[in-house]
């Protein structure tokens, strides 16, 4: 109860950014302790000199590495290195999984010319997503509100009753191994890639993000034929067991490279992929590593 208090308390004090840009202009603290200095409001993202984005802090976990200690020293660090690599070259970019819109908007401030679809299905999610998209002007990024999947139709999402946050929902998948009367079965939309392709006549895509809990290679199955037809450049999350052989059922044989990222220590290449040591995996071809400059 006290700590309850306490913590309601702290949310509570005003100004706690003001502070903290104070702070932060000559001191950050370590990772340990700035997990605690969180605070709810608008703040600057730096990507590369002279470009930079607005985010909203809705006090949790991303923001607040973003916050305090940058795009490239914060959460998933050199995953967001090599997407913002990846994109400056980019015509076609699909952010699966948008949540906030972290990955979408790092993509159109390294790349003004480039098409962005971004989908995410969760209506509450997608209000932060579309806030941070007004905060910078991005009207021209597509949201989709929808999940990817392997099919065309209706899938559900287990929800924790009123989240107003959740880090893990899958399409029909339970991720929350909780009790069925705390749970709300969400009802979404489901579109394959394949059919989203021949639905808008796009000719390629050059880069995807997937990040979607397990659902992944029914993501990529979706694709069909244009999976090997386009050969993206994928950075995809594979954080569940048996992920990681799934994906290398549908992937033998096009060609792709398989770059474990772990977020402490860098980026190493496997034979196949499996368990990631902190979830994503870059997946691409030898030309497509070599660009920036992984080979």
């Amino acid at each position: 109860m006290v700590k309850a208090a306490l913590k309601k308390g702290y949310q509570l004090l005003p100004f706690k950014k003001n502070v903290f840009d104070v702070l932060k202009a000559v001191y950050v603290p370590s990772k340990d302790v700035t997990k605690h200095l969180h605070f709810q409001g608008d703040f600057k993202v730096k990507v590369k000199p002279g470009a930079a984005f607005k985010m909203q802090s809705m006090g949790y976990q991303i923001e607040n590495e973003l916050y305090w200690h940058g795009l490239y020293d914060g959460w998933e660090r050199y995953s967001q290195k090599l997407w913002a690599q990846l994109c400056e070259k980019a015509e076609i970019i699909v952010d699966i999984g948008a949540n906030n819109g972290l990955y979408s908007l790092v993509a159109r401030t390294v790349n003004s010319e480039c098409t962005i679809y971004a989908a995410e299905p969760l209506e509450f999610i997608l209000k932060n997503f579309e806030y941070n998209l007004g905060i910078n002007h991005m009207d021209d990024i597509h949201v989709l509100r929808l999940a990817f999947s392997d099919y065309n139709g209706e899938g559900v999402v287990y929800l924790p009753k009123d989240a107003e946050y959740i880090r893990s929902a899958a399409v029909n998948t339970n991720l929350l191994n909780r009790e069925a009367a705390r749970i709300d079965k969400v009802t979404i939309q489901t579109q394959t890639l394949e059919s989203f392709i021949e639905q808008t006549g796009i000719e390629k895509i050059d880069l995807i993000k997937v990040d979607v809990e397990s659902h992944e290679p029914a993501v990529l199955k979706g694709m069909g034929p244009y999976l090997e037809r386009f050969k993206p450049a994928i950075l995809a999350e594979v954080s569940y067991d048996g992920v990681g052989e799934k994906l290398n059922a549908i992937l033998d044989g096009m060609g792709y490279l398989y770059f474990n990222i772990d977020e402490n220590k860098g980026v190493r290449l496997e034979e196949k992929l499996s368990y990631s040591d902190s979830d994503n995996y870059l997946i691409c071809t030898e030309e497509q590593a070599r660009s920036i400059q992984l080979l």
